[in-house]
């Protein structure tokens, strides 16, 4: 075999490894035409709950659960979300159930045209339920709740029902 031909076997199997993916690509952070997720400073300076969000995946986790919810705004609206806090029990202290609940909270506003045409508060917890979970489990059933009070809401911003109560409405910022 000569040196061309070994050469060309290396450069086909660099052709075929899979690109390595960019140390700075922002995983706290989407961003499209009609939705904008990104993560507050104070959230984001803060290492450990960086960490999570990034490990279990959680702001495509809020894309996924709110994207359905979309369709009923004007086409050239754009929702903005921020994720102003979020708490993930550790595995001991979930076990135990000696420190509370895991909660996900967001400011959301919506834009249509420049103008502001909703904004609102979403405070999701699970509660002391599932402490007995894992830490992926229990971030599936927040999210899950994040949606459904993300879903309420986005309707009332909108005109398209009351304000209905429920505990994980709270308004705390």
């Amino acid at each position: 075999m000569g040196m061309k031909s070994i050469s060309s076997i290396a450069i086909s199997i660099l052709l075929l490894l899979p690109a390595p993916v960019l140390a700075d690509e922002d995983t706290l952070s989407f961003s499209n035409d009609r939705l904008e997720i990104n993560v507050s400073d104070e959230v984001r300076e803060n290492a450990k709950k960086a960490k999570a969000l990034e490990d279990y995946e959680v702001i495509d986790r809020v894309r996924r659960e709110v994207e359905g919810y979309l369709g009923g705004l004007p086409e050239t609206a754009r929702t903005e979300i921020e994720i102003s806090g979020f708490r993930l029990r550790s595995g001991v202290s979930g076990f135990f159930g000696m420190s509370g609940s895991d909660t996900l909270d967001a400011r959301v506003t919506i834009r249509d045209d420049g103008k502001q045409i909703g904004h609102f508060v979403v405070n999701a917890d699970n509660g002391r339920s599932g402490k007995t979970q894992p830490p992926t489990r229990r971030v599936i059933r927040l999210v899950q709740e994040f949606g459904q009070i993300f879903g309420i809401q986005l309707q009332v911003s909108q005109g398209n029902m009351p304000m209905p109560f429920f505990p994980g409405n709270r308004m705390r910022h």
